[in-house]
């Protein structure tokens, strides 16, 4: 699009007249006229002719050098006197019609400079919200402890991504120091170790690393997780390699979930999820009701 806005503002600039002259089609053609394909054209035809070189059409290809191409054109249209009186000129959209036919749409002048306005007022309006997002994100890490001086990124989406990251990572630190949103209780059964570990508020896209990191810390462990967040409960269960021989993730994950009302999950031997669906007041007893099963 660029290219063809320079091509136009071009041949607006060389204040070109427009001629506009009586003929036969077949007169027209002959000088170079372009008739459309599948038009019907009367004994007299309105012929428009623009550019420096006169009534000739310019062999020049467009845009190829210093100089811009004109057209002879048959048309029925209203059209200026001079190119200069079309004013500022620029390609503002282009899109698919049909396969090999596109729609461009172009603005002059007046409109082109409200349009240009107002897609100026737009992206102020934009940067002006994410900056207020940033000053939001910054408050949130500074009441966390967080310092936002050792955040270098400048520019405002680059920054944003950065600040989001670092505020999700103080949350979840502090999720974890708080016993209240994390409850953890160790059993010993059947000469394995179970936990039995609730997380409140703790992001879901966080938690097979969070219980990939524990099993892979541990010995003859399985790990059962409830995480709770905006009213749903999820499952994750992860079991060491030391007793996937024993201990299938997956089947324990599902029953979990079917035991809580969810729609069961999936995974591996060594780590799946479930759906537990909204009820987090049955957490305790599918609990204990699980701890029955494994043998």
């Amino acid at each position: 699009m660029i290219k063809i806005n320079d091509c136009v503002n071009k041949i607006i600039e060389q204040k070109s007249d427009v001629q506009t002259r009586l003929m036969t089609p077949k007169a027209a053609v002959a000088e170079g006229a372009l008739a459309l394909f599948g038009e019907k054209y009367g004994e007299e035809v309105r012929v428009l002719t623009m550019g420096t070189d006169g009534n000739k059409a310019f062999s020049i290809e467009l845009c190829g050098g210093t100089h811009v191409a004109f057209s002879i054109e048959l048309c029925g249209g209203t059209h200026v006197k001079n190119t200069h009186e079309i004013g500022r000129f620029s390609v503002v959209s282009q899109s698919s019609v049909a396969a090999g036919v596109r729609r461009v749409e172009a603005l002059r002048d007046v409109q082109l400079a409200e349009y240009l306005k107002n897609r100026a007022n737009e992206k102020d309006e934009i940067n002006q919200s994410k900056i207020a997002l940033i000053n939001e994100l910054e408050k949130k890490i500074k009441n966390l402890g967080g310092n936002i001086n050792e955040i270098k990124e400048e520019d405002i989406s680059a920054r944003t991504i950065v600040l989001k990251k670092t505020l999700e990572d103080l949350e979840v630190k502090n999720i974890l120091l708080d016993k209240s949103k994390n409850i953890i209780k160790d059993i010993n059964h059947n000469k394995i170790s179970i936990r039995f570990q609730k997380l409140l508020d703790y992001p879901v896209k966080r938690i097979q690393n969070f219980v990939e990191e524990q099993r892979k810390q541990s010995i003859k462990q399985i790990i059962i997780l409830y995480s709770v967040n905006d009213g749903k409960v999820t499952v994750a269960v992860g079991v060491t390699n030391d007793l996937i021989n024993e201990y299938d993730a997956s089947k324990l994950a599902k029953e979990i979930g079917v035991i809580l009302g969810g729609k069961g999950g999936g995974g591996r031997k060594d780590f799946a999820q479930a759906s537990g669906g909204a009820n987090s007041s049955k957490i305790e007893s599918s609990f204990e009701e699980i701890l029955k099963k494994i043998n």
